[in-house]
């Protein structure tokens, strides 16, 4: 029996496209209900895609909580309360060897993020990044997989450092990074009412973060202001990259199951033109991410 698809779709692109719609609705229901709609168009540049999900959520509201799930990013996460939403068996752990879990900080396509802490062989704060249980699969795990490589690459103090990477019990991909305490660059910059000059002087260092990555033929193909983060150490901003979810080598020769294929990921505000539809040649380098920070350094500079 064939498949129930719209005309002129593969397999496995018919099944990328499924998952990213899955994807996209599970970011949308941790959303308040007001800015759903809103978010989906932010979030994804593919129009089919963005359209599927506004049906399904138009649809939810006459369906309860049939496809909802605990919105846990709302009020906090325990060590006591378990890690993720606990819908599967061995997705409730609270310790990933020497690391406690604390709280969730924030969440992307992928998987979510939580702070923690290590207790041996140094006591220290980190951040802790695990795939969601509902996204779980081979495809998944490569991607993940693809995140936390591309990071043991990189050593820059303008970049997140990577301290550990394994599974949990249940099987899920998971990292252990260095945890940055700060704001978006643009909040921070706002926050203390920072000249030119010294915007200037914190885009330059996010600048050789993604230098450092570049040189290494690693692409971010996801920088915005929430992936710029603003430590502060003895007094001294000290600006941070992260997120490298979706980065690509530029040596891969490209794989849609892996994400580093023709389909478009990142954030559409901050994408280029080549990024938003992307070809089957593959033409992304290292302007897709200069043209990123164009656009990170036009909102610093102009405010909007």
């Amino acid at each position: 029996m064939s498949e129930d698809r719209p005309s002129g779709e593969s397999g496995p692109r018919f099944e990328e496209r499924e998952r990213r719609l899955a994807e996209l609705l599970a970011e949308a229901l941790d959303v308040p209900r007001e800015r759903q709609w809103a978010f989906l168009r932010e979030r994804c540049s593919d129009v089919e895609v963005v359209r599927e999900a506004e049906a399904l959520l138009a649809a939810k509201e006459g369906l309860g909580n049939f496809l909802s799930t605990p919105a846990i990013a709302r009020v906090g996460l325990t060590s006591t309360q378990g890690l993720d939403d606990g819908s599967a068996a061995g997705d409730t752990d609270s310790r990933f060897g020497h690391f406690r879990i604390e709280e969730l900080v924030g969440e992307g396509g992928m998987g979510r993020v939580y702070r923690g802490f290590q207790t041996e062989p140094v006591e220290r704060q980190v951040a802790i990044k695990v795939v969601r249980s509902a996204l779980a699969g081979p495809h998944t795990a490569r991607r993940f997989a693809n995140e936390r490589h591309a990071l043991a690459r990189l050593n820059h103090p303008n970049i997140a450092q990577l301290y550990e990477a394994s599974t949990t019990a249940g099987g899920r991909p998971y990292f252990v990074m260095e945890y940055v305490d700060g704001p978006p660059i643009h909040e921070y910059c706002d926050r203390w009412r920072l000249g030119l000059a010294e915007r200037l002087e914190l885009f330059l260092e996010v600048c050789r973060g993604v230098e450092h990555a570049h040189r290494r033929q690693l692409l971010h193909r996801d920088l915005k202001p929430s992936n710029l983060l603003v430590a502060t150490a003895d007094g001294v901003p000290v600006p941070k990259v992260i997120d490298f979810g979706i980065s690509r080598a530029l040596d891969d020769s490209g794989d849609e199951s892996t994400g580093t294929g023709p389909l478009a990921f990142g954030t559409p505000q901050y994408m280029s033109p080549e990024a938003l539809r992307p070809s089957p040649g593959g033409d992304l380098d290292t302007r897709t991410d200069v043209y990123s920070l164009g656009v990170v350094l036009y909102e610093l500079l102009a405010g909007s």
